[in-house]
């Protein structure tokens, strides 16, 4: 059981379809699920399972058909488009499997440009320093490789310091080695800076790293678990 004071998102019901008639595709099936502040949590699951479409309504991307969720007592169900906005600016981060960095802006600069608009922003050096991009602040994404673009796109998302990172697949496009290190990072943000960390993936290895582990399948939770003696990254087996 999860102390109530604890609990930064509250989902109940959460129904969401697309298309409709004998198109329609039912993604979230009546989620219910409650999400604690400062852990590091995996939504795991097969492509098709729900979890993005869960994740992406947790961050304000999208709309659920029915349902409610609520995050500190908000309810995101009931919000504006303006209030939405204002809800992911002020709290959420991304990392997506796509950097979506600006090729032409070095790393620094695609850092500097959440930092602009931000209400608390960290420093912006100071953010790829914790990625370990210190020496690499003046490159552009076009001279960088895939693990070092991914760590600028975690140093942007952090840049804002955000109350949750929301994490889509953001070791998929990368190999193994390189995978265990954007993980470490991640896993060192959760602990050191105690931003809640919500990975989807569907790489079942990963959930020895987290502090609860919330398996999809068809649209819905099958179970939840609470991981007593989580790995580090370094350890799992990829």
């Amino acid at each position: 059981m999860i102390n109530q004071e604890k609990i930064l998102f509250q989902v109940k019901d959460l129904i969401k379809t697309y298309g409709s008639g004998d198109a329609v595709v039912n993604a979230l099936r009546g989620v219910t699920v409650e999400i604690p502040a400062k852990e590091l949590i995996v939504l795991l699951g097969p492509s098709g399972s729900g979890k993005s479409t869960l994740l992406n309504i947790l961050g304000g991307l999208d709309r659920a058909t029915s349902g409610s969720i609520f995050f500190k007592n908000k309810n995101l169900s009931t919000m504006s488009e303006s209030a939405l906005t204002r809800y992911r600016r002020q709290n959420i981060g991304f990392i997506f499997q796509q950097y979506n960095l600006i090729p032409s802006l070095t790393a620094l600069e695609n850092v500097e440009l959440v930092t602009e608009i931000s209400d608390n922003p960290m420093d912006a050096k100071h953010a790829l320093e914790l990625v370990g991009l210190a020496a690499r602040m003046e490159h552009f994404p076009t001279q960088m490789s895939g693990g070092e673009l991914q760590r600028v796109a975690i140093a942007r998302a952090i840049a804002k310091q955000p109350s949750v990172l929301f994490c889509d697949e953001p070791t998929g496009a990368l190999d193994s080695k390189t995978g265990r290190t954007i993980l470490n990072i991640l896993q060192d943000i959760n602990q050191d800076l105690g931003t809640t960390i919500i990975i989807v993936t569907h790489a079942m290895a990963t959930g020895a790293m987290a502090d609860r582990t919330i398996y999809f399948s068809d649209g819905n939770i099958d179970q939840i678990k609470v991981n007593q003696h989580k790995l580090t990254a370094d350890d799992i087996e990829w």
